[in-house]
């Protein structure tokens, strides 16, 4: 039986849902305790240990420092750091991913008796993301056994608006807006109906500056205004000596009061040491009226973009948390049509779906720069359901600047590099016991320069998208530390992809440890180039 889940990885929250090929009507996945979504955030106990759910944020009311709540907002950069750890960001992503994936595995044997995995993933993006970041996504999926041609993409705008319309006609030419003020931005898509059903973006924009993240701050800010003026002593324990709990629940407080401020006239904050702080709709509409000027300025400026006016617009739907706030909905009603709040947390994965089933969906951007990362990530070890652990590669470790660092167990390989690197390995195709005596090579090096220099030294080893940048003033070894390869074992090449296991010794102060990695490469235009790396 053949089926498909989608998972809209939001930027606070994710939902999911699926749907068997042979049905018509989506299932809505129950992800935890919060219904129909869950927080999308990830807790980093170590880079072996990462969690992402209600585990996560279980764990993460006892060690704040170690959750990062909105992992979206960081993916495109070259590492996402979490508890000092610089995690890949396909590793943060997949265990998320991961999460969901369990879960609706689990959602379909219980509605169909069938435990297999889904044949198709769906996942979904916002409309302004660049294809090196959607690869991310296509990447998150390869480390869960998914090859690139069981994985599609949808942008968000595209999404809503097939889950508004559903199975209702639209005529060719009718143009609508989506206006999305989520968590940690607010963007703005103009698209029109096509003849197959489906929906294509004339125009998009977004502004990072906006969004319900930012109204938290302007409330912690009004918080500690009135604390300054009123209770000046709990302000001082607040700022030096609160507790990470009580921290946590002080920005849950004003997160919670934000939302119920979208249905009711005042909320209240609680603020740790018994204090409570009334805060009323009107006077919160006020503090945000600046970034609320901003979006509408963003809205007015996407539509002159797609070369369109509000009188064009059919309709302007709205989703995202923040989009329910009544200040936004006033806005815009006198600049566009009608106004239609989304008020489902599911619509996207719903709508996603509908554009996989139409085959709207797309597949990896441009040519793949390292294809052979599913071949290695296809053995990513099983969750360990009784303790809520999952265990990932990772590359991380506790280096200044954003350098690229493999770390394993208690030690950390810098990965760094001079000017005077050795050219990558060149081109072997054709010649099998040569092919993989320079793959062995490339490897041998890899590891060995890894303790020595700059990334200059290493990015002509790596893939053309797994280059690293540093800040050059910024020291990136730890004294003391140098490696050492043992052996290169047996290296299996498919095509232009290969894998081998490495054992080496890495010694810190004296202090001497074996480990063994296993090493995915791809063949670029000038040879063998290392493109992942995880501990066997």
């Amino acid at each position: 039986m053949s089926w498909t889940l989608c998972i809209d990885f939001g930027t606070t929250n994710t939902a999911a849902a699926f749907i068997e090929d042979t049905a018509a009507t989506p299932v809505v996945v129950q992800l935890g305790a919060d219904g129909d979504v869950m927080a999308s955030g990830v807790f980093a106990e170590s880079p072996e240990a990462l969690l992402a759910g209600d585990t996560a944020v279980e764990a993460a009311a006892g060690k704040p420092a170690a959750y990062m709540p909105t992992p979206k907002r960081a993916v495109g950069y070259p590492v996402i750091t979490i508890n000092g750890y610089d995690l890949d960001p396909d590793v943060v992503v997949a265990t998320v991913i991961r999460e969901v994936l369990d879960r609706g595995v689990d959602a379909h044997a219980a509605a169909t008796g069938d435990t297999s995995k889904p044949a198709q993933l769906v996942l979904t993006h916002p409309a302004d993301w660049s294809p090196q970041q959607i690869r991310v996504l296509f990447d998150a999926a390869g480390w869960l056994g998914f090859d690139h041609a069981q994985v599609r993409t949808v942008p968000e705008p595209q999404a809503v608006m097939l889950g508004a319309v559903g199975t209702n006609p639209v005529a060719p030419g009718t143009k609508f807006a989506v206006f999305d003020l989520g968590a940690g931005s607010v963007s703005v898509s103009v698209l029109t109906a096509n003849p197959s059903g489906t929906f294509d973006v004339l125009a998009s924009g977004a502004d990072p500056t906006v969004g319900g993240a930012n109204f938290d701050g302007i409330i912690r800010r009004w918080v500690d205004g009135h604390l300054q003026q009123q209770y000046p002593g709990v302000l001082e324990q607040l700022r030096q000596s609160a507790n990470p709990s009580d921290l946590r629940h002080l920005e849950q407080s004003i997160t919670d009061a934000k939302e119920a401020l979208s249905v009711q006239p005042s909320a209240v904050v609680h603020v740790p040491g018994g204090v409570r702080l009334e805060l009323r709709r009107q006077e919160f509409e006020a503090l945000i009226h600046a970034d609320l000027v901003k979006a509408a300025t963003l809205f007015t400026g996407t539509l002159a973009q797609a070369g369109t006016t509000s009188h064009d617009l059919h309709a302007l739907y709205l989703t995202g948390g923040s989009a329910r706030i009544p200040a936004v909905r006033q806005m815009l009603a006198p600049m566009a049509p009608p106004v239609v709040t989304e008020q489902s947390r599911t619509a996207i994965a719903v709508g996603a779906l509908m554009a996989a089933a139409r085959g709207q969906a797309s597949g990896y951007p441009a040519e793949p720069p390292h294809p052979g990362m599913t071949g290695v990530a296809g053995s990513v070890p099983a969750a360990d359901k009784s303790s809520g652990k999952r265990r990932w590669v990772w590359i991380g470790g506790a280096a200044a600047g954003v350098a690229a660092v493999l770390a394993i167990g208690g030690g950390v390989m810098v990965m760094t590099g001079g000017s005077d690197a050795p050219a990558a390995t060149a081109s072997t195709a054709g010649d099998p016991e040569a092919d993989a005596a320079a793959a062995s090579d490339l490897i041998e090096r890899y590891v060995e320069t890894a303790d020595t220099g700059g990334p200059d030294e290493l990015n002509p080893m790596r893939c053309a998208d797994k280059q690293w940048v540093v800040d050059a003033d910024h020291p990136l070894n730890p004294p003391g530390f140098e490696n050492t390869v043992e052996n290169v074992g047996t290296v299996s090449i498919t095509g232009d992809t290969a894998t081998a296991r490495v054992r080496y010794v890495e010694a810190f102060n004296g202090d001497e440890k074996t480990r063994t990695y296993v090493f995915g490469l791809v063949r670029e235009a000038d040879g063998w180039k290392v493109c992942s790396f995880r501990p066997q």
